[in-house]
């Protein structure tokens, strides 16, 4: 199970991420973190993690084998094909 860790708000409505927890994450001073708001809570996440899932994401819509970028590249020269000829 994970810890879990007891934290005050100070007066300034601020929240302090236990240095445990935050090397645990990854998290240096100074870094920029995402906060997104869930039924359940609260998530802190990094932009790189958020990247990582949603590449993740996109790749299980995708055949196994599909370039997007090549898809993308052949729509845009038959579109081009399309307009040449108009």
């Amino acid at each position: 199970m994970e810890k879990v860790y007891h934290v005050r708000l100070n007066e300034e409505g601020r929240l302090v991420i236990p240095a445990p927890l935050r090397k645990r994450l990854g998290f240096v001073p100074g870094q920029e973190v995402l906060l997104q708001a869930d039924p359940d809570g609260l998530r802190v996440y990094t932009r790189e993690s958020s990247l990582r899932r949603m590449q993740l994401w996109v790749a299980t819509g995708v055949a196994a084998g599909r370039n997007l970028a090549d898809d993308l590249m052949a729509e845009r020269r038959a579109e081009a094909v399309k307009e040449a000829d108009e």
